[in-house]
């Protein structure tokens, strides 16, 4: 949530103007940007440098700074510290160029390399404050190759290339010895102050301090549903005393960045597919039959001894109909038993299979099963395996469609949710409300896709899984996920 007077968002191009009206068009000590890569960090600093300094490339007088590494100043005696803000007073003379050339090996081919490195040397006066606030000045050496790096210090081979240029300006001393060592630790080249621009710094870089006006840059390589992110951004935003300015700040829609729990297992009727079938047999698709067929239909059914007000066994008799449509089956006749149907069916040789279904209290059909082992029962018995599939004709409507929430934002989402139906002709049969989460029941045509749906008492959705038991097709539930991860983040 970011609608408070104190906080601003900012697009990319809005970023310099803002900077620069906070700070009255100055340089200030009272504002900051945050990043959280170095190379994020080099990319900011060089925008305003450009506006400070223009045409400017190197070092100038007055550019802010930050110390990156303790450093020891035997001069006034000071100890500066890692994560200190400067500035520099004065630049002495030309920059000092070194080469020197390092022996490594090469991961590629294995075979040691000689690689060139360019170091840079300057020697500077620099401000900086102490623990009182008191101004001091320290006149030292820096190593300018970190200065607008975007690495957080010196690569590998900068560091090896600083400790060889060394060793080949003291030929005479003898490594590890007392006088190489204290020859060493006085050395002005090996011991250069590191600094970078201070105009921006990373998030790291900025834990404990605190200033007037922060621009955060938000966008960065994590996942900002990740608790990695939320810590960083946290730190981030925790920085400013006044006012917070978001560059491209995430806008996670309500639902979005909702998981999947992966099931354990696929229930057998979900298992087969279309494949495992005839070429002309879609056992999910939705059946159309005309009036005139559902009427006889009907009548044929009331022939073989269903009662017309069982909707359970309409619907099962229905489905059968409708999977052997096409087929060299017909039904001869049906016993009714308890949560069973005996379908006796012919085939076009006339021999008889008998079928078993079986069905449950809430009408879900749990089993098909021959009771004559032949090819064809095989054929037949594979073919109303389809049965186990839930469909919404085996799903009860909700007599009243107006759903009431306790909480409006399971309202907002459940309004997210219709309108990114729709456009997929899905339908919401259902919503089943429970204490932290919410079962959807999801239509398409005869097609039904169970879901419960987690939320968290900070009112964020965060995770679901599909009842796989409840649902009819694995493709509908692949859509639903889609829906529910795709979709809804968008």
């Amino acid at each position: 949530e970011t609608h408070f007077d104190d906080v601003h968002r900012l697009h990319y191009d809005e970023f310099m103007s803002s900077y620069l009206a906070v700070s009255n068009g100055k340089m200030s000590a009272d504002t900051i940007v945050l990043a959280q890569s170095n190379a994020d960090v080099a990319a900011y600093n060089q925008r305003i440098r450009e506006h400070f300094f223009p045409e400017k490339i190197e070092l100038q007088p007055r550019d802010k700074i930050i110390v990156v590494n303790n450093y020891y100043d035997p001069v006034s005696g000071k100890m500066i510290a890692n994560g200190e803000f400067g500035m520099v007073k004065q630049v002495h003379g030309e920059k000092e160029i070194r080469h020197v050339t390092i022996r490594c090996k090469n991961k590629n081919t294995e075979q040691v390399e000689e690689i060139a490195i360019e170091l840079l040397f300057r020697d500077v006066q620099l401000v900086l404050k102490d623990l009182d606030g008191r101004p001091y000045y320290i006149d030292c050496k820096i190593v300018e190759n970190l200065l607008d790096s975007a690495h957080a210090d010196l690569v590998s081979d900068e560091s090896k290339a600083i400790y060889v240029d060394f060793c080949i300006r003291h030929p005479r001393l003898k490594p590890n010895s007392v006088e190489f060592k204290d020859t060493l630790k006085a050395d002005p080249y090996f011991n250069a102050l590191k600094i970078k621009y201070g105009y921006a710094i990373t998030c790291h870089k900025a834990q404990g301090s605190e200033w007037k006006h922060v621009f955060v840059k938000c966008k960065t390589h994590t996942n900002p549903l990740s608790a990695a992110y939320f810590r960083w951004f946290y730190t981030a935003i925790t920085r400013t005393s006044v006012e917070l300015h978001l560059i491209d700040p995430p806008n996670i829609p309500l639902g979005g960045g909702l998981t999947p729990i992966q099931p354990s297992y696929i229930p057998e009727h979900l298992q087969q597919t279309a494949s495992d079938l005839n070429d002309e047999l879609h056992p999910t698709d939705d059946v159309t039959v005309t009036a005139t067929c559902d009427k006889e239909q009907h009548d044929q059914a009331i022939a073989l001894g269903i009662p017309q007000d069982n909707a359970c066994l309409m619907s099962i008799f229905n489905r059968v109909q409708a999977l052997i449509a096409g087929s060299e089956f017909r039904i001869l006749e049906i016993k009714h038993q308890q949560y069973q149907e005996a379908y006796r069916f012919v085939d076009q040789h006339n021999d008889v299979i008998k079928i078993a279904i079986h069905y449950n209290s809430k009408h879900n059909v749990s089993s098909v099963r021959t009771q004559n082992m032949s090819a064809n029962s095989s054929q037949l018995e594979q073919r109303l395996s389809a049965l186990k599939r839930p469909t919404a004709s085996m799903t009860p409507e909700a007599e009243d469609t107006t759903i009431t929430f306790e909480q409006e934002f399971l309202a907002q989402f459940h309004q997210r949710l219709i309108n990114l139906c729709e456009p997929r002709s899905v339908e919401i049969m259902q919503v089943q409300q429970k204490e932290w989460y919410q079962i959807y029941t999801f239509k398409k045509q005869q097609d039904i896709a169970v879901f419960k749906i987690w939320y968290s008492a900070k009112q964020r959705f965060s995770r679901f899984q599909a009842e796989l038991k409840q649902c009819s097709s694995m493709p509908f539930v692949q859509e639903i996920n889609q829906l529910l991860t795709e979709d809804l983040a968008v």
